[in-house]
């Protein structure tokens, strides 16, 4: 029976520490990706910032061009 026991104990202690290990590759392995992935996702991210503000500022630029119109053409 101790010698069951003893079976037991060592296949769930060997099963947890493989498990344990796989876990601990694989987000090594995950944390690697993601730092390889920061320098272009940052360059994208600013890109699509920049992108937005442009187009941001022509449609103020042109919304405030045609107030200015519409307040010169009232008043004539």
């Amino acid at each position: 029976m101790i010698s069951v026991l003893i079976v037991v104990l060592g296949a769930s202690t060997a099963f947890s520490f493989g498990y344990l290990k796989r876990r601990l590759e694989q987000a090594g392995a995950d944390y690697r990706d993601t730092k390889a992935k920061i320098v272009p996702l940052r360059k994208d991210y600013w890109l699509a910032w920049w992108a937005a503000t442009k187009v941001g500022f022509w449609v103020f630029a042109v919304g405030f061009i045609l107030a200015v119109w519409v307040f010169h053409a009232a008043k004539q």
